[in-house]
């Protein structure tokens, strides 16, 4: 049984090198039941712990304490960290350590990992004010957690990587601590403005592979911290990733039978294979050779979910074996990482399309208390909140958190702005939005719905003819359905356009048009 150490204002759980990220209510539940170890704690005492003065039903709880045990590689049938005491509660049984930051103690990383090692080093402060240098340490500790998030990269620990001496050759740093990527950063103060530096450098050659500057008035710390750690921790991780990008100009020109199963997947990433179904197809190859050799890799079976449901929305959801392999690993992803809010948002969708919009919304609240770097996670929250939830103020407010972390947002990021303003009523947004990226399906679609509402009807017949070009047997219930939109505004909204639009196409059959009109007037 591994020993763990927790800490809670962190919000992970380490083992040697392995850094665990959980939700800020999961560390408050593992936080209440580690400070009464190897006691029953009831339900309710949980609860008014946790949300205090709210109402929250059980379920919640057994959620939360799911959480843990799968983070923990615990069985709730043969338990090693928490058990389940029927009718009583829940206790603490393992080997689990409240730690606070300052008593870790530092390990080496691991050596063999078979995905990318980065470590965050402790920033140059070129300012003798005391207060800059701890404002940095502070944003070098959140982007450390932040990555310990990912699942594509290893992260040194922050005590191993704080600890070393940065004045000699950064390939000699890279070696000791067994990083395959080095963070680099620093603040210079300028009056009332302060210049923040990170760097990515290559551990292998010591050269710089990407950087970010910003100049920021000096004002509160906090959100000026805020902001710079979310951008960061984005622009490094996911795979669009500057990490990822590195890796991907790496093995460049290989050969596909010398790749380990990690380059399979950063080959299956290629944006050159997403164009059509053929290239699909062999990112879904390039997907089964990695999981061969590394089953466990979260990442590999939440990419092979993307490209499957691409594929089957070419087919028309018809290939029956695309269709399986897709829920196989939307399975498999979820059972290693239930915190995944991509996951999360396939469940969700799969959830309210098949009407059960109870766990739909359950997900979606489990979805909201993530904290992941990748913007993505940020994007697939606002499709939820208003698909589903019909909340949009959520939904945009998680749309622009998105954003903000994107310095230049790449045309699929932009589908999802189309949507959700569409959604709002805001059509020239999501027709400036739609024209960003390729002419894919979903921008086609709510650029057409946004040019009907606006009255450009020219426009919208013309998107229409270029829509049915792209998907000649393309249908606007189906495509409503298979989403899904599932809350009865956001369906009013689009079939009220999608009326305007079915007039200006006349292969539409009457009795759709009759729906459409019907769905408008609800």
């Amino acid at each position: 049984m591994k020993r763990w150490q927790f800490i809670e204002e962190d919000r992970t759980l380490i083992c040697g090198s392995e850094v665990i990220g959980i939700t800020p209510k999961a560390a408050a539940v593992l936080g209440h039941l580690a400070a009464r170890k190897d006691k029953i704690v009831p339900r309710e005492e949980l609860i008014d712990a946790v949300w205090p003065g709210l109402h929250v039903t059980p379920d919640l709880v057994r959620e939360y304490i799911f959480d843990l045990r799968a983070a923990l590689g615990d069985d709730a049938k043969s338990p090693r960290y928490i058990e389940t005491v029927r009718g009583k509660g829940f206790r603490l049984i393992g080997d689990i350590v409240p730690t606070t930051r300052r008593d870790m103690v530092p390990h080496e990383a691991s050596k063999g990992e078979i995905r990318p090692m980065i470590a965050v080093l402790r920033p140059d402060c070129y300012d003798t004010a005391p207060q800059w240098q701890g404002f940095m340490d502070g944003v070098a500790e959140d982007i450390t957690i932040m990555l310990t998030r990912a699942r594509e990269i290893a992260v040194v620990s922050r005590h191993s990587s704080f600890a070393i001496d940065t004045g000699q050759d950064l390939r000699d740093v890279a070696t000791h601590l067994g990083a395959g990527y080095l963070l680099v950063s620093s603040i210079a103060v300028f009056d009332d403005t302060a210049r923040i530096v990170f760097q990515l450098v290559d551990g292998r050659t010591g050269g710089y592979i990407w950087s970010h500057r910003s100049d920021d008035p000096i004002g509160a710390l906090l959100p000026l911290g805020d902001k710079i750690v979310g951008q960061v921790a984005n622009a490094l991780v996911g795979w669009q990733g500057e990490v990822h990008r590195a890796e991907f100009r790496m093995i460049a020109g290989r050969d596909d039978a010398s790749l380990n199963g990690y380059q399979h997947f950063v080959r299956a990433c290629d944006p050159n294979l997403q164009r059509d179904a053929n290239g699909l197809r062999k990112s879904l190859q390039h997907l089964d050779q990695c999981l061969a050799r590394q089953p466990d890799l979260v990442s590999a079976w939440v990419m092979t979910c993307v490209v499957c449901h691409c594929l089957s929305t070419m087919s028309g959801f018809q290939d029956q074996a695309l269709l399986k392999k897709y829920d196989r690993a939307v399975e498999k992803a979820f059972t290693l990482d239930p915190n995944d809010v991509y996951i999360l948002y396939i469940l969700a969708l799969k959830s309210a399309r098949s009407g059960d919009q109870v766990t739909a919304h359950s997900l979606i609240r489990r979805a909201m208390d993530q904290h992941s770097p990748d913007a993505r996670s940020f994007l697939a929250i606002s499709a939820l909140c208003i698909l589903i939830d019909w909340n949009p103020d959520a939904a945009l407010e998680a749309l622009d958190n998105g954003l903000s972390r994107i310095t230049l947002p790449a045309g699929w990021h932009r589908m999802f702005e189309a949507r959700l303003a569409f959604f709002l009523g805001d059509y020239s947004r999501a027709v400036d939005a739609s024209m960003a990226g390729r002419d894919h399906v979903t921008a086609l679609v709510f650029r057409c719905l946004s040019q009907a509402m606006s009255d450009d009807l020219d426009a919208a017949s013309q998107t229409l003819a270029t829509l049915r070009g792209h998907d000649a047997a393309f249908d606007f219930r189906s495509y409503a359905n298979n989403l899904p939109i599932a809350h009865p505004e956001a369906l009013a909204r689009y079939y009220q356009a999608v009326a305007r639009v079915t007039r200006l196409d006349d292969t539409t059959p009457h009795a759709v048009l009759a729906e459409c009109t019907k769905w408008a007037a609800q």
